[in-house]
């Protein structure tokens, strides 16, 4: 009788592990499947905004080779997908369709050209920074005067950066 329940605790024990193993293999399959059927994000639309050119890369990394370049103000698209501060762009007028691009280069606001001097109006100094709430470059004095280039509701494109527009005065 102790041979028969060894044997009988033993198969128990074997088939409460292949039932483990096929229950793991199953949430396996259905997150593959899950992963493979997932529905695609709709395009956004989003706007290059930056002083110069902004490079499209093949790839989201700095090393990886120019594709092309996108002009500021000009509407893209993105699908969602951010990598090491990359977004990829689909539907662009190059060759292979689609690239990566800084994010911090792009805005969910259309930016205007504007090309004219404005007057810093702060209160104290005021930070002109490297990107839209990136690192600062430097101080601006209260009345000092800063050439624009792009503006959007909230933020300028200047010759020294970055400022916040609601601290400029436009000629």
């Amino acid at each position: 009788m102790k041979k028969r329940f060894r044997e009988t605790m033993a198969w128990k024990l074997i088939r409460t592990i292949l039932q483990l193993i096929a229950l793991i293999a199953l949430m396996l399959l259905f997150i593959w499947i899950g992963s493979e059927v997932r529905a695609e994000k709709e395009p956004e639309a989003r706007w290059v905004f930056c002083n110069d050119v902004l490079l499209v890369r093949e790839g989201p990394k700095k090393t990886r080779t120019a594709t092309g370049e996108l002009e500021p103000g000009t509407l893209v698209w993105t699908d969602g997908k951010v990598r090491n501060g990359y977004c990829h762009l689909v539907n662009l007028a190059n060759e292979s369709g689609d690239g990566w691009v800084r994010n911090i280069y792009l805005t969910d606001e259309e930016p205007q050209k504007i090309d004219c001097e404005a007057t810093v109006i702060s209160k104290g100094r005021l930070a002109a920074r490297r990107t839209i709430n990136g690192e600062r470059t430097s101080w601006l004095k209260p009345l000092s005067t800063v050439t624009v280039y792009w503006a959007t509701d909230e933020w300028a494109v200047t010759n020294k950066g970055y400022v916040m527009t609601k601290y400029l005065e436009f000629d």
